[in-house]
């Protein structure tokens, strides 16, 4: 049986109101009446109420002075404030001093019972009506169907996922988390089915923003400076593709002078100013912050923020972030938070000034590791969990699929034996030895480099400033 709720009613007159109580009763919710301010101060010390039903003039202790002591004591108790005064200065006075709702007096009981159902029940009745809402939007993506899906109804159902997985960030009790996560997982599935058969038609994708495997820094944004895939930034400019011993983030090193490529290529204007920046810490934004107010023709900037990409990594390091981000919904609330406060937000505004039209979007997404899946390799393997280049790897079928032809895929092949594997779903590779380690070392990580709708699909959002 649903809980009772309780109300305190208070009311200098509330003899007049037992109709309105006798009503309240009925409809199943629990009223205390009391006849004045002192009197509703002390049972809220001593008692529990869900809602205060509260008179604004009242001889002593008035409503406005009653709230505010309420309030100190109860902070976030839903307080509605009844008053016969239209008058603007008492009903700015009532929401300053946080009432959650106001009522002219006389009062019907069904207004009363309506303004107790929005700020009581507003959470079940919502929720019931995702439940409802959730229950159509699965018969229209039925997973059923995902097999025959292409590539812009791909980019459609993702769009639509995406949309359920914030709507069911706020509505956490409705039961559907693990029926949604189930209906990603089939799709993941099928989509990872999609793109394996997808092979000569893959690199077309690109005017729909399908990302390119792997899904990877090194690659995914050198491809994106460049506007070249991986293999004919290679072919074209091959002292930019070059591994040191420092590994694959050498990799990056040139993204500037491959912005620089591009724009010769597609004939810009040769006197056109090109500024790159890599915001990494403070100093950085605090140099661009700089950069931005002394130029008033800004050119093409491209900048790069690394923040999310660092939070990802880092969480899987730090028991701290694990905490504040457990899951995709905590990650995203994270991340929130770091826009509303960070030096991008505060560029856009600068740019948006200036009337500069900017680009945003990202090289790859991430998928939240899951379930692992074995890999092998001789010593020159590379690490990555997500994908791996190298000689001689192993892998399972399952959770993985090879490119035997990395030039194929557009991928360079820089030794004739070498080749990639990429993880599907939410699978991440670890190695047989010490199989247990690395599965628990790796397993609820945000990963990238493999096949998945995260990693996959990217938005790209053009900002126009408003003149």
């Amino acid at each position: 049986m649903a809980e009772t709720r309780t109300i305190l009613w208070v009311d200098d007159e509330i003899d007049m109101l037992k109709p309105h109580l006798l009503f309240l009763q009925e409809k199943g919710y629990a009223v205390t009446p009391v006849a004045n301010g002192d009197d509703a101060v002390s049972l809220v010390r001593s008692l529990n109420f869900d809602l205060v039903l509260l008179d604004e003039n009242m001889p002593g202790k008035d409503g406005l002075q009653t709230l505010q002591e309420i309030r100190q004591i109860r902070p976030n108790l839903p307080i509605v404030m009844v008053t016969r005064n239209e008058a603007e200065e008492i009903v700015d006075q009532a929401i300053g001093r946080r009432a959650d709702d106001y009522l002219l007096k006389p009062v019907h009981p069904q207004q009363i019972l309506l303004v107790i159902r929005r700020l009581l029940d507003r959470e079940r009745i919502t929720a019931t009506q995702v439940a409802k809402d959730y229950v159509q939007q699965y018969a229209e993506l039925d997973p059923s169907t995902f097999a025959s899906l292409d590539h812009a109804s791909w980019i459609d159902t993702y769009q639509r996922l995406i949309a359920w997985d914030m709507r069911l960030d706020e509505h956490r009790n409705t039961g559907l988390n693990q029926t949604h996560e189930d209906q990603m997982r089939a799709a993941n599935y099928e989509f990872c089915r999609y793109v394996v058969l997808l092979e000569p038609y893959f690199r077309l994708e690109r005017r729909h923003y399908y990302g390119i495997l792997p899904t990877a820094t090194p690659y995914a944004r050198n491809a994106l400076f460049a506007g070249l895939f991986p293999l004919e930034i290679y072919r074209r400019h091959p002292q930019y593709w070059d591994i040191h011993d420092d590994g694959e983030r050498s990799l990056n090193r040139f993204e500037r002078e491959l912005l620089e490529l591009q724009l010769q290529r597609l004939g810009a204007n040769p006197a056109l100013k090109v500024r790159y920046a890599k915001i990494v810490n403070p100093d950085d934004a605090a140099e661009l912050h700089r950069l931005v107010d002394r130029h008033t023709d800004i050119g093409v900037l491209g900048l790069v923020f690394n923040f999310i990409d660092m939070l990802a990594h880092g969480r899987s390091q730090s028991p701290i972030l694990q905490e504040m981000a457990p899951d995709e919904a905590a990650f995203r609330t994270v991340a929130r938070s770091w826009l509303a406060h960070s030096s991008l937000l505060d560029i856009l505004v600068k740019l948006a000034s200036q009337g500069v039209e900017v680009f945003v979007t990202t090289d790859h997404g991430a998928v939240l590791g899951r379930r692992p899946t074995v890999a092998t390799g001789n010593r020159d393997t590379s690490t990555n969990v997500r994908y791996k280049y190298g000689e001689n790897l192993g892998y399972e079928e399952k959770g993985a699929f090879k490119m035997a032809e990395p030039e194929a895929y557009m991928l360079p092949k820089m030794r004739s034996t070498m080749n990639y594997i990429v993880a599907k779903e939410n699978f991440y590779f670890v190695y047989p030895t010490n199989f247990r380690q690395y599965e628990r070392q790796f397993f609820g990580s945000f990963q990238h480099g493999g096949v998945s709708l995260e990693e996959m699909i990217l938005p790209i959002v053009h900002l126009v400033p408003r003149r």
